[in-house]
């Protein structure tokens, strides 16, 4: 009895730990450095289980088999496929991946949980880890978004090309599935009585849940969110209308959430509405924000994909302004201009600081700052202003800067492009490093757009790391006046300041003019560490294999369900024109994906595909694939709802899940949370299946 008591313990803590590594895997996109603890859990408590269960692995391992069928069918024929397209795509190599990491941990579970005791400790654990995944990465959303953790602009100061390429890997629609899962596991904690400390835990946990995924930009969360609080409402007024043991429970336990999530809104919309510019910088100082122009950008950013949702035309721009009614503010970098990484220095010094305004905060970048590379180069942009200019018009600019005795830098100077004519830019003299200078533009206009920025470069480098010194700029001042009125650039009272709105900006080096971004730049491809990882071992095939027919669909769609349908009629059209009778019936593999990286985004070395897993199927593998994908969706409905009074929660967080991946996934593994919770009903069918045989062991 000891020993089996001890055996169980054992099998407990492995499991623990492994649950761990589970959820690292699973959501790896939303936690990214998570993918070390992952590797490390995997490998180990794989090996351990495997060596120390070896005499029942073996046995165990042709049931397995048999039990999960459906999905390994289904995994082979994606990699068949992988295999036996004209290149190889290291999007679908990361499924591939995905898949065998998949069924090897549901292939560890069935060693460690033989029966429906060791499943229930199994539930109980994960359920917990779940909770804490789903805290941790609320919290790294908000701070990430605050620019609190670490500097992180999604708009400003970010040229365009760079954002395309590097943020729209990132998925903010699957990070948000994780919180959601928290919210779900919680509610069904408060059906059950609860001590007051524990209740004001949960109670603490879901609205920072809520609030996550408000910020968070993600549309499908945000139904389900709007969702649940109409169930909370209808659950308080029911509780009103009939009793019931069970909700007036759960009703007392959750009666301060929709007040504290009204105070919380009417908190926020006032801050929006009555707290001055100024005061709404401070505040985020006052939380930590690293960079509170940015901080600002990034909510911005995530509250349009809202409204371009519905397609109502409002720019990123106008509600900017609308949420944080700027005012510039010359003298501090931290509120308005200072998009870069950054250090705000104050007071200043060195030799001729008394030409500085008094008051002025420093605005200090050095081998820290983010840079840009352009022909080889690294360098460092910061727009001071921007606005619509005619021939009749004059463009002022000035700034004060600083370099220190040993910047190693190439270049440091203002610069101004757009609709202006003369001479572009005014250097800092690199003779008399250690000393402020003032730098001045004066230029004739044109008509049409121009700005001005502040610049520093290091040739021959792609980054900073090997940059000396460093560079300050203080109180820049952009002006757009009439030549009938020009005054000297040196009288600041002169001077009529325009709103700044940071981050809308134009590239001096790409002259990419203001861009809407919304849902039609698809932007839900998952960021992987893994697929990272692999990228290091395996190159993209870069080469193009054309379709033949005429494949077109109008590509301008704006609103989320416009850009998803506008993907599946392209998906349908390569089906039917494209496609003759074998591959209809077997499948073409995966070229499909380059003519939708070349149609949508039209570069014809990227990767896209039609985001709903249906039709990826039905295009790499065929109608015949597809028949084993239903067949598996059939047998995944009917176990969660064979298992329904235990297993609920699981079964919500597949519906969940697949609700999501409606419009995202490539496979039916994609991405690994739903392939986990496709794959789960058969691990617990295959555990009470089982359960007599074991205790009969036993």
């Amino acid at each position: 009895m000891e020993l089996l008591i001890s055996k169980d313990r054992r099998i407990q803590i492995v499991t623990y730990l492994f649950n761990i590594g589970i959820l690292c895997f699973v959501f790896r996109s939303a936690l990214p450095f998570l993918k070390y603890p992952f590797m490390f859990l995997f490998l180990t408590i794989s090996l351990y289980v495997l060596v120390a269960e070896r005499k029942v692995a073996g046995k165990k391992l042709i049931t397995f088999i048999k039990d999960y069928y459906l999905a390994l069918i289904l995994g082979l024929i994606l990699i068949a496929y992988f295999f036996f397209s004209n290149k190889i795509y290291l999007l679908v190599f990361k499924d591939v991946i995905s898949f065998t990491i998949l069924f090897i941990t549901f292939f560890i579970l069935t060693i460690l949980n033989p029966g429906k005791l060791h499943l229930e400790h199994w539930i109980k654990s994960f359920s917990i880890l779940l909770v804490v995944f789903a805290f941790i990465i609320s919290v790294n959303e908000l701070l990430l978004l605050f620019n609190i953790l670490a500097h992180k602009v999604l708009y400003a100061d970010y040229h365009i090309y760079e954002y395309l390429k590097k943020e729209l890997q990132y998925d903010y629609n699957f990070t948000q599935v994780p919180v959601i899962f928290g919210i779900v596991i919680l509610l069904d904690l408060m059906i059950k009585p609860q001590t007051p400390k524990r209740n004001l835990l949960y109670n603490i946990l879901i609205l920072t849940f809520f609030v996550s995924i408000f910020f968070s930009g993600s549309k499908r969360a945000l139904i389900i969110l709007i969702v649940t609080i109409i169930l909370f409402i209808i659950t308080q007024l029911w509780n009103y209308i009939r009793k019931g043991n069970k909700i007036k429970i759960f009703c007392q336990n959750t009666k301060f959430i929709l007040p504290a999530l009204l105070l919380i809104g009417l908190t926020l919309y006032s801050f929006a509405s009555y707290v001055p510019y100024r005061s709404k910088c401070q505040v985020f100082e006052l939380i930590g924000s690293k960079n509170v122009s940015g901080a600002f950008n990034n909510i911005t950013a995530n509250l349009l994909r809202y409204s371009n949702a519905m397609n109502k035309g409002i720019t990123h721009k106008e509600l900017f302004i609308k949420l944080f009614k700027p005012e510039y503010m010359p003298e501090d970098p931290d509120c308005g201009w200072g998009t870069r990484i950054h250090l705000t220095v104050f007071p200043l010094k060195g030799e001729n600081v008394d030409i500085v305004p008094d008051g002025a905060k420093g605005y200090l970048m050095d081998k820290t700052c983010d840079a840009h590379t352009w022909t080889g180069n690294a360098y460092s942009f910061t727009v001071m202003g921007k606005d619509k200019v005619k021939a009749t018009n004059i463009l002022c600019a000035s700034a004060f800067c600083y370099v220190s005795e040993d910047f190693n830098g190439t270049y440091t100077f203002l610069f101004a492009e757009g609709a202006i004519t003369g001479e572009r830019a005014v250097y800092y003299n690199l003779e008399k490093k250690g000393t402020w200078q003032k730098l001045n533009l004066e230029l004739d206009c044109t008509d049409g757009e121009a700005f001005a920025s502040m610049y520093f470069s290091k040739f021959d480098v792609t980054d900073f790391s090997s940059l000396k010194g460093f560079v300050i700029f203080a109180y820049p001042i952009f002006e757009i006046r009439e030549k009938k009125k020009v005054d000297s650039i040196s009288s600041i009272s002169a001077i009529q300041r325009k709103t700044f709105i940071p981050g809308y900006h134009v590239s001096f080096f790409f002259h990419i003019y203001e861009l809407n971004f919304d849902s039609g730049l698809s932007i839900n491809v998952e960021k992987d560490p893994l697929r990272k990882f692999v990228s290091k071992f395996i190159s993209e095939d870069t080469s193009y294999y054309a379709y033949s027919k005429n494949l077109d669909v109008d590509t301008l769609g704006r609103t989320f369900f416009e850009s998803r349908t506008l993907r599946w009629q392209f998906s349908w059209k390569i089906f039917t024109q494209e496609y003759n009778i074998k591959q209809k019936i077997f499948g073409g593999g995966f070229d499909f994906l380059n003519w939708y990286g070349f149609y949508f985004l039209k570069d014809k070395t990227a990767s896209d595909w039609p985001h709903n897993p249906f039709l990826s199927i039905l295009l790499y593998s065929g109608i015949v694939g597809l028949i084993f994908y239903l067949l598996l969706l059939y047998k995944v409905f009917y176990y969660y709802i064979k298992y329904i009074k235990k297993y609920l929660i699981f079964f919500i967080f597949f519906l969940i899940t697949f609700s999501f991946s409606f419009f995202s996934a490539g496979s039916p593994f994609d991405p690994p949370v739903m392939g986990f919770f496709i794959i789960l009903p058969f691990f617990f069918h295959s555990i009470h299946k089982n359960d007599k045989k074991y205790h009969n062991i036993q």
